[in-house]
C-alpha cells in the first residue's frame, strides 16, 4: 500500500456540521469551495499521482488548544477536501488522484479522532491511501 499524506494548516479550523446547520446555503458552498480549493493545493504539495484507480481517504483535525469536536463533525470539510482530491466536473475540476468520489473510486472516507498537539497548527491532516494491484 502506499500513502500520500498532506496537512491543510493554512485554512484554520474545519467547518463543522454544527455550523452548517446554521448558515445561509451560499456561504457553506464558499466555505466548500475554499476547502476543494485546499485540497487540490494539497496533492500538489504532496505530489500525488493523477489517474489512479481506487484510493481511501482518512482525516484528522489538530488542534493546539481547546475543545475537541466530534470525529464526524468535520464531513463538510472533509467533503469540500475530498471533492478536491477527485477529478471532478468539468465546471469545477479537481486534482484528479480519481475520476470520481463514488465508491467505485473511494474505498472508505475515515474520520479519525480529532488530536490536540500544542505545538502545532489548527488544520486538517489528510491521508490518501492506494492500493497497488497485484
Amino acid at each position: 500500500m502506499t500513502c500520500w499524506t498532506f496537512t491543510i494548516d493554512w485554512m484554520g479550523r474545519a467547518h463543522l456540521a454544527n455550523a452548517e446547520r446554521n448558515v445561509h446555503h451560499h456561504q457553506s458552498a464558499k466555505s466548500r469551495k475554499a476547502w476543494r480549493e485546499a485540497g487540490i493545493q494539497g496533492c500538489r504539495m504532496a505530489k500525488v499521482p493523477k489517474g489512479l484507480g481506487r484510493i481511501g481517504i482518512l482525516s484528522q483535525p489538530i488542534y493546539p488548544k481547546g475543545p475537541l469536536p466530534d470525529p464526524d463533525a468535520i464531513h463538510p470539510t472533509a467533503k469540500g477536501i475530498i471533492d478536491g482530491i477527485v477529478t471532478g466536473k468539468s465546471k469545477d475540476p479537481g486534482y484528479g488522484v480519481v475520476p470520481d468520489d463514488n465508491g467505485t473510486h473511494v474505498a472508505y472516507v475515515c474520520f479519525l479522532a480529532p488530536i490536540k498537539d500544542p505545538t502545532a497548527k489548527t488544520g486538517i491532516r489528510v491521508i490518501i491511501t492506494h492500493q497497488e494491484s497485484s
